[in-house]
């Protein structure tokens, strides 16, 4: 999958085994990857822990009682990553259809809240932004959204 001519996004299913696809095998294999992950008890933990009896004696259990790996951020940042490159991908490749159908002020609306978020968070590197550069500056600085961007 790439974002203009200069990004390209390879999909790693394992450190070293960098998968070149397209861009829908991509979003495939991300909203597949997301999707086990937000499955797995061990990184997204559904269940509260029994709270010790020592702890007060509170009969519901507090959100601290869930057991989030040390590691979290992590993979929360994984997947913010991955998921910027989706837009970074849209934005370069087909914002003309977008505009066509008349819908860029909800993608626009809908990237601008995704990127307030992971930047707010510091969920993905600034470096990793540089795709749509253009755009956030556009929109920070000038509070506009640019019909198109340059690749």
């Amino acid at each position: 999958m790439t974002a203009g001519k200069k990004y390209e996004y390879r999909w790693v299913e394992q450190p070293g085994n960098k998968l070149q696809v397209s861009a829908p095998e991509y979003v495939d294999r991300l909203c597949r990857w997301i999707n086990d992950m937000l499955n797995d008890d061990d990184i997204f933990p559904s269940c509260f822990t029994s709270p010790k009896k020592s702890d007060a004696p509170s009969s519901s259990p507090s959100p601290s009682s869930l057991s989030f790996p040390n590691n979290f951020k992590k993979y929360i940042c994984h997947i913010f990553r991955r998921l910027y490159r989706v837009f970074a991908h849209i934005y370069h490749h087909h914002m003309e259809k977008i505009v066509s159908l008349g819908e860029e002020a909800y993608l626009n609306t809908w990237f601008r809240h995704f990127y307030y978020f992971i930047h707010e968070f510091d969920l993905v590197p600034e470096q990793e932004t540089d795709p749509l550069k253009e755009l956030i500056e556009c929109f920070l600085e000038k509070e506009c959204f640019p019909e198109n961007i340059k690749g």
